[in-house]
């Protein structure tokens, strides 16, 4: 058994740490890349049973809730490419969610966003639509 079983065996648990904690390195840095944007951060890896929502923030009136994806390279896709219809409505159901446990007012305009890292560069796409 010896070493190549130990390698094979544990190999894919390092590298979901290792995900995990980049996927964490990346939101830090589209947080800090809203926060100069002029957006606050109200809340970061807000889970429900229909999924996370990464970050919530407000600017002016609007509530955002956000999506960050990231990629080292555009070899797999461009990280915009990664939200779909099933990811944007699970946003919706956890939005809602949010916004009834914490007695958001339905007057309160809200949108859906993307911040996507594709290596050192990062862009917003504001309103993200089905």
């Amino acid at each position: 058994m010896g070493d190549n079983f130990y390698n094979r065996a544990y190999k894919g648990k390092f590298k979901s740490v290792n995900k995990r904690k980049m996927g964490s390195l990346k939101e830090e840095k589209a947080a800090k890349y809203l926060e100069n944007k002029g957006f606050s951060i109200v809340e970061r890896n807000y889970y429900t049973w229909y999924g996370e929502i990464d970050i919530i923030a407000r600017k002016n009136r609007e509530l955002y809730f956000v999506e960050v994806k990231y990629r080292k390279n555009a070899n797999f896709g461009y990280p915009e490419e990664a939200v779909g219809a099933k990811k944007l409505h699970n946003m919706r159901l956890a939005a809602n969610r949010y916004i009834i446990t914490h007695g958001i007012s339905e007057d309160c305009p809200i949108k859906f966003s993307l911040v996507a890292i594709l290596g050192d560069e990062i862009k917003m796409f504001e309103s993200l639509t089905l």
